[in-house]
């Protein structure tokens, strides 16, 4: 049971003290007026959530921690909550426009849960980015200094020997076959760089970078696929393919001051040399949505 507004709780609602503001069950704010901030003037209020939105926490918290991996039909949620329909269609309104479910059609009703992703944070921050009409050069100012902090992070890794440093060794003797097949060198290279992030062992920049480096990779799939771009000579992505192995060293070592360095002058080379391929230009989300 999750009675909303009533004796019964959930995700905090505690049982309702007596005086409190009735709430309209269908998802309009309370009934009565909104509740002042203790200590402050009059003018000041204290917005209590909407129905919809207590709904949509809830749902929210139990997608995110796993407990639900389908969101059950409308009549279900209406009695589960003790909300009113139109409530309980705004709530998964919310929830769609946040991309964590989207609502089946027809009799089957319901939705189908997507939980969070990498590529879809890097979608929601190129929006930002595109809106804020932001350049993909600024975005590779901000990689090259983000990508050299987790690449000498994984340099202070004490189990690297064993988990990052076989595989990016894997990735660099893929490379090297893959020399001159520009699709799968570009392919590989990616997911060198999304590897020194991946591994660096902090969520925050695993999820922040990792959202950078799939908009930059985005846009540069772009530049190098477009009509008239010759494949950069063999000699370029050996000298590129050299800087990722003394990557790989320097991390093996333990050097983190090494990696770190390393790491900034290859991204300055490659983001130099890309600018000389074709136009960089600005974010553009819809690149983005294409790797979705």
């Amino acid at each position: 049971m999750c009675r909303v507004g009533g004796a019964v709780g959930f995700a905090g609602v505690s049982e309702v003290a007596p005086g409190a503001p009735a709430y309209n069950r269908d998802m309009e704010a309370p009934i009565e007026p909104p509740l002042r901030a203790m200590g402050n003037d009059d003018k000041t209020r204290v917005r209590l959530p909407r129905m919809a939105e207590v709904v949509a926490d809830s749902i929210r918290s139990q997608i995110l921690t796993g407990e639900m991996q389908v969101v059950p039909q409308l009549d279900v949620l209406v009695k589960q909550y003790e909300v009113g329909p139109p409530a309980a269609r705004e709530a998964l309104r919310i929830l769609e426009t946040e991309g964590l479910i989207t609502v089946r059609r027809g009799k089957v009703g319901g939705a189908d849960v997507h939980m969070p992703t990498n590529e879809r944070v890097a979608y929601t921050l190129s929006l930002v980015l595109q809106s804020s009409s932001t350049a993909l050069s600024d975005v590779g100012a901000a990689l090259r200094q983000l990508e050299p902090l987790c690449a000498s992070m994984c340099a202070d890794r004490s189990d690297r020997a064993t988990t990052i440093v076989p595989e990016l060794k894997r990735l660099v003797k893929e490379q090297e076959e893959a020399i001159g097949d520009r699709p799968r060198t570009m392919k590989l290279t990616d997911e060198f760089h999304a590897l020194l992030v991946r591994q660096c062992g902090n969520e925050t920049l695993v999820q922040v970078v990792g959202a950078l480096e799939a908009i930059w990779a985005s846009h540069a799939q772009v530049v190098f696929d477009a009509e008239g771009v010759e494949l950069a000579p063999p000699a370029v992505w050996k000298a590129a393919l050299s800087e990722h192995e003394k990557i790989v060293q320097a991390i093996a070592a333990g050097d983190s001051a090494r990696v770190a360095d390393i790491a900034r002058r290859h991204l300055e080379a490659t983001h130099a040399f890309m600018s000389t391929v074709g136009e960089v230009g600005m974010v553009t989300a819809a690149l983005v949505q294409r790797r979705l």
